[in-house]
């Protein structure tokens, strides 16, 4: 049985760097921080995302994917809310009954950095990918 870190999609298609810009506005203006690019890391950002966004991975590459966006800050505020928020959007689009409130607070916490890589790999190991 193939835990849900090996399961493999197109986990980001529904996310072009337009919808990744909007989530980033959007949590500006809730907390009334200010939305703008970066001078250093929005670019490099980008076009990483925007190269790989479509490509098949597993859900671990995906949350290492979304942690690297974060790590780039291609925004002046809230990148680990932005990208942490894509990744529990993906988790609240599977059936996951009720691995679901850990499986979203252990991808939110690792893609903002809190999470260790061996912390993520026990939770996602427990979780059945079908």
């Amino acid at each position: 049985m193939s835990s849900l870190g090996d399961k493999l999609d197109r986990w980001l298609a529904a996310f072009d760097w337009e919808a990744v810009t909007a989530m980033n506005a959007g949590l500006c203006a809730k907390t009334g921080s200010l939305h703008r690019p970066t001078s250093d890391g929005h670019e490099p950002c980008r076009e990483k995302w925007v190269a790989s966004y479509r490509d098949e991975m597993s859900f671990r590459e995906t949350l290492v994917f979304l942690k690297a966006s974060h790590r780039l800050a291609p925004f002046c505020f809230n990148n680990g809310n932005t990208f942490a928020a894509i990744a529990r959007t993906l988790i609240l689009q599977m059936d996951l009954s009720a691995s679901a409130a850990l499986v979203r607070s252990a991808a939110g916490h690792y893609v903002a950095g809190v999470l260790r890589d061996d912390e993520l790999d026990a939770i996602l190991s427990q979780v059945p990918a079908d």
